[in-house]
């Protein structure tokens, strides 16, 4: 199987070939191609031009509403206007190099962000309201029928200050079991991590993450799965 990444284009349509029985795609500027399987990507941008701008001012990066840790506007109504979801950019939380979370705008991070404003608004909460001050980024999915889950700085987001000798990844992949791990580690201290499959370390990892436990003495045994991390670290 050949992968190609196309950009810009849409698809027209998508066929059977009844001769051959391969798929066909027709797409938006003319092309036909034959694929063994599609894989579409599409983002993301706030939809905020209706909102005067001095009134919910923008983040110059990305045009999201600038929100304060509690999902407050910035602009002179933030005690009265909130933004949530994939209308806010959430710099005042995004912006610390130690923790590992990001904004990336998902259905997840906005329910999360619409509960946490909603009880910011109704005054049971503020910005140090346990279980809502956003630690670590996750994520999980399925791809052609595997488990994958995100966990903290799982590509590296918000390291390119970092030098690059203080950053270490390592990885293992079995065909056995389907599975693939990769943890990315700052100074021993594991930031991220990427699990593909039935893994059984999400959890683990998490802790390790939040712990900021130094693993620099274990090395690429870290993932050798003779190693039983959970009851090690329990």
């Amino acid at each position: 199987m050949k992968l190609r990444v196309l950009k810009n284009v849409c698809i027209r349509e998508a066929r059977k070939d009844a001769n051959t029985g391969v798929n066909v795609l027709t797409l938006s500027d003319g092309t036909t191609i034959e694929v063994d399987a599609v894989v579409a990507a599409a983002g993301v941008e706030p939809r905020c031009d209706w909102l005067d701008e001095v009134a919910a001012p923008r983040s110059k990066s990305d045009g999201g509403i600038l929100v304060d840790a509690c999902m407050r506007t910035v602009g002179p109504y933030g005690d009265s206007i909130f933004a949530v979801g994939d209308a806010c950019t959430m710099s005042a939380r995004a912006s610390n190099p130690e923790t590992p979370w990001f904004q990336m705008r998902l259905w997840s991070q906005a329910a999360q962000t619409g509960a946490f404003a909603a009880k910011v608004a109704v005054g049971v909460c503020d910005a140090d309201a346990l279980g809502f001050n956003f630690e670590i980024f996750t994520h999980v999915t399925r791809f052609f029928g595997l488990k994958v889950i995100l966990l903290g700085l799982y590509n590296a987001q918000k390291l390119d200050d970092v030098p690059a000798n203080e950053v270490t990844t390592y990885q293992r992949e079995s065909l056995a079991d389907a599975t693939y791990v990769r943890v990315l580690l700052v100074r021993g201290r594991m930031m991220g991590a990427v699990l593909v499959g039935d893994t059984d370390l999400e959890e683990t990892f998490e802790n390790l993450i939040l712990d900021g436990v130094d693993l620099s003495r274990f090395g690429p045994s870290l993932l050798d799965p003779e190693l039983d991390l959970e009851d090690y670290f329990d």
